[in-house]
Parts: C-alpha cells; structure tokens; sequence
C-alpha cells in the first residue's frame, strides 16, 4: 500500500538509493494525520463513552449498523439498568434483546453481549480492568475467541478500552488509502493492519485519533460516490484526487 505511494510519488529513485522506507512511511502517515487534525480537530473518540464498559458495548452493537441507531440501543440499556458487566451477565435474553433492537440484528448482538459477559464471569470475576489489563496478544487473541466479536471489534475494544496501539482497519480506512495509492489490492484484515503498525511508529495516542480522523473525512469529503476532492485536506497527497464516479465506485 504505501510501498505504491512510494514508487507513485516520485521517491523511486531515492527509494532505490537506500532510503528508509519505515521512516519515509511513518513521515506520510504522520503528514495525512497532521493535516487530518488541523483540519477537523480532536475527535474525542469513543463517542458517547464515559467508561471502558460503555466503549465494549458500543464497539458490539456498531456492528454493521450506524452510529445513531447505537446511541439509541445504548440510551435503551441505560434506562434497563443494563449498564455494567454484572448487569449485563443477569439481564434475561429477551430483555436483552428488546433493549437492542435499534442496532439491528439484534438477537446476534444480544447474544455475542451475553457471551461477551459470560466469558467475563467465568474467567475475570466480571472485572473488566483485569481482562483489558492483560498484554495485547492475550486480550486480543481471547476477544476473538467470544463468539460474535470480529478483528475489528476486537481492536477497537483493545484500543478505546484498552488503550493499545491496536490500529483499527474499517471500510473507511480502506476506501481512504486505496484512494490515496491507487491500490486496488484485496488485502486480509491483517495485512491491511501490516500497512500501518509496520510503517508507523506505534502509538495509542495517535492510532486512537488516526482512525476517528480517517472516519470522519471518508464520511464527510471521501464518500463512497463523488467524493469531494477539491475539499479534501490532503487532495495533493492523493493518487486519484479527481477520479470521476466509476472510480470512486471502483475504489470505494
């Protein structure tokens, strides 16, 4: 991905001279995030979230589905009480359920929050300080192992919740920089996440306000269709700024 940067960008030469390529990576990244954060400013990510409860659920009922239909499943669980991991383990199924419905597919989304829970009570005493506490490998090798909870829920629970430099790989990031490279590659989750953990220095600070960057200009300026070039921040980093609808709905 950011190796077609470099050798799009003009930098083949150097490149081919013995330039570090990690550190000519994590310059371009942290020029995008700069630009990115001067442009929308802080994001205050995970949104809605007071607490690392509040984040697990959260990054479960976004599961295919908008933000706002999750705001209104969250409002739901608070006024059931549903609003700790030992609530959350007694609440019947069908409570669960009703109280999720907004987030769509609710019975899958009640049913991974139960498992979510009930591998908390049978292996951390509902304490869910000691299982975030846990190194990286572990918390996010147990996360996958919960039925329900996916790669990217997974990081976002170990990054917003955890605070670990998990960096979150979601289609917005992906439409992102395929734009910016002109990479039509189908990569694995994992070596998407490569792309940048082995090009950015690692920081949770930073991966945390990168990916609420990423979401908000994919939302706001590269759209799916017509993405808005000549508003983009970073319109003259990008390989396809320009690109006409078929493009956008190649790259998308």
């Amino acid at each position: 991905m950011f190796t077609a940067i470099i050798l799009r960008s003009g930098m083949e030469a150097h490149w081919r001279d013995g330039l570090n390529v990690k550190s000519y990576v994590d310059q371009f990244a942290r020029e995008i995030f700069a630009r990115l954060l001067d442009n929308y400013g802080p994001q205050g990510w995970w949104p809605g979230a007071s607490n690392q409860f509040q984040v697990c659920l959260g990054a479960i009922l976004v599961q295919h589905t908008s933000w706002r239909n999750v705001e209104k499943a969250l409002l739901s669980l608070s006024r059931g009480g549903i609003w700790s991991t030992q609530a959350l383990h007694m609440v019947d199924i069908n409570e669960l359920e009703e109280l999720v419905h907004s987030a769509g597919t609710y019975r899958v989304k009640a049913r991974t929050l139960k498992d979510f829970a009930k591998y908390l009570s049978e292996n951390y005493n509902l304490e869910l300080d000691e299982f975030l506490a846990q190194p990286l490998p572990n918390l996010r090798n147990e996360l996958l192992g919960i039925r329900g909870i996916g790669k990217e829920t997974a990081d976002v629970i170990a990054l917003y919740a955890g605070g670990y430099a998990s960096f979150v790989i979601d289609s917005y990031t992906k439409r992102v920089f395929r734009r910016l490279s002109q990479d039509r590659h189908d990569l694995s989750y994992d070596n998407w996440q490569r792309v940048f953990t082995d090009g950015i220095s690692a920081d949770a600070q930073m991966f945390n306000e990168y990916h609420a960057l990423l979401v908000r200009l994919a939302k706001d300026v590269c759209v799916l269709r017509s993405p808005r070039c000549l508003a983009c921040c970073v319109r003259d980093m990008c390989m396809s700024a320009g690109m006409d609808d078929d493009m956008a709905r190649i790259s998308g």
